[in-house]
């Protein structure tokens, strides 16, 4: 004014731990803020402090029940999350479940003439076994078959011979009718 000096003051300095909100201008100091810290414990960080703005955090995400963790969170960066893998109905099945760190595993359902039991979300179809759905070069051989047989008559055979002889063994034990019953002489004195 004509009448009075003019009056300045030192400007605000930007101290370590701080941020410039609002730069100075000719007739208004300077306005500071404190740098924020983000808590790593469920935060990550977007952006650090600059000399005019301030950290941006954000808070670490967590993935929802049709996905599944790809990466864990880190300082600077978030949780990565996939989509979980869908099967499709009498399409293909789940051979393997998904957990919180890995991905659903999905097979195509197996195609067959003849159905013994339709597929589930969880198993394959079980296909009757005819002579249209072996293929041809499939070597299919009895000897199992014959090798089961074979151990059941030897087995039949064995048991009965044990029942002939057992009773034979206890015909001979309880034929007394030919034998005479010898006892013991009795003195009474």
């Amino acid at each position: 004014t004509p009448t009075s000096n003019r009056v300045c003051q030192a400007v605000t300095p930007v101290l370590a731990g701080q941020y410039e909100i609002t730069p100075k201008t000719t007739t208004t100091d300077r306005v500071v803020g404190t740098v924020t810290f983000c808590n790593f414990t469920f935060q990550y960080q977007v952006s650090p402090a600059t000399f005019s703005s301030n950290t941006v955090c954000r808070t670490i995400s967590r993935c929802n029940s049709t996905q599944y963790l790809t990466a864990n969170a880190t300082t600077t960066s978030d949780t990565r999350c996939a989509t979980l893998t869908a099967c499709v109905v009498n399409v293909t099945y789940q051979s393997v479940a998904p957990t919180p760190t890995s991905n659903r595993v999905c097979n195509n359902v197996t195609q067959c003439a003849q159905t013994l039991m339709p597929p589930t979300f969880t198993s394959d179809r079980v296909c009757a076994v005819t002579a249209l759905s072996r293929s041809s070069d499939e070597d299919y051989t009895p000897w199992i078959a014959i090798a089961v047989a074979i151990f059941v008559v030897l087995l039949i055979i064995l048991l009965v011979a044990c029942f002939i002889s057992r009773s034979e063994k206890r015909s001979k034990e309880y034929n007394v009718s030919d034998k005479t019953i010898v006892t013991p002489d009795l003195h009474l004195d």
